[in-house]
């Protein structure tokens, strides 16, 4: 369930509709393509509101997508950290295969204020303060972030207003489904095993599209200094983490979507990885 409101904490949504990411990474690890990487929009949802929004008193909590339209390039090879010259030198430097995806979205931001006395000031704040640059120049998964109007399309929502306007949303909700691969796991499978079964059969059964998600990565050691890297930043080596997601018609889970968490993306207490996914 979703935070309640209490005297202290009011819980709001952001909606910012009809946004086009233009040349976000198609490949958020080495073996998989496709959507964005659910991190990648919880970094987003906290850059809108702790930075790009940072005067107008909300706290982000979390953050869902709803995807209305998805391209994507094919493979295009890329040679990191070397010339041209370094190139015809040496023929057999490392190869990085890249993708780069277009597509339109909307975003439902999960904030919160300190007190109900706060909310109109925060919606005129949002008004007067539309075209500041940091909502500019916004990026997910390394894509800029357009509008379709030509200016950001805010607006702040009470929880029992987002089911009226999730109705007019085109376009499907992911949803987090990793449950499914606790839940369903056969004793002779790995967790990899289950969640290609379990895209399998939700392709032959109709019944909702399960994807394969990235949703961070995780430590594989202690950060420590390294030679060759940023300065007073520490290095850690470390594997990406897959999830599980299901596509929802933004009208068929209107009523829902603030009342089912899996549809909200947070931050989780392990670093680079988001809430309920491991």
């Amino acid at each position: 369930m979703p935070l309640s409101a209490t005297s202290d904490n009011i819980e709001l949504y952001l909606l910012i509709k009809n946004m086009q990411i233009n040349r976000a990474n198609a490949m958020p690890c080495p073996y998989l393509t496709g959507l964005p990487s659910m991190y990648g929009l919880v970094g987003m949802g906290r850059n809108l509101v702790n930075h790009a929004l940072q005067g107008s008193g909300l706290h982000f909590e979390s953050i869902a997508l709803c995807i209305s339209s998805f391209h994507m390039s094919g493979s295009q090879k890329k040679y990191p950290g070397f010339s041209l010259q370094d190139m015809d030198r040496h023929q057999d430097v490392r190869v990085i295969t890249a993708r780069d995806s277009w597509f339109d979205a909307s975003i439902l931001v999960r904030v919160t204020v300190k007190n109900k006395e706060k909310v109109n000031t925060v919606r005129s704040w949002i008004e007067e303060n539309k075209h500041l640059d940091e909502l500019y120049s916004l990026k997910l998964c390394g894509g800029a972030v357009m509008y379709s109007s030509r200016e950001p399309n805010i607006t702040l929502l009470r929880a029992e207003e987002v089911k009226d306007v999730c109705q007019h949303l085109d376009g499907y909700f992911i949803a987090d489904r990793i449950e499914l691969c606790r839940s369903e796991r056969l004793p002779e499978e790995d967790a990899l095993d289950t969640l290609l079964r379990l895209i399998q059969n939700s392709k032959e059964s109709g019944h909702g599209w399960l994807t394969p998600l990235n949703v961070g990565f995780i430590s594989l050691g202690q950060p420590e200094r390294r030679k060759n890297t940023r300065q007073f930043i520490g290095h850690s080596f470390a594997e990406p983490v897959l999830g599980l997601g299901r596509l929802f018609s933004a009208c068929s889970v209107a009523r829902s979507v603030c009342t089912s968490e899996p549809f909200f993306w947070k931050p989780f207490s392990k670093k680079f990885v988001v809430a309920g996914s491991i």
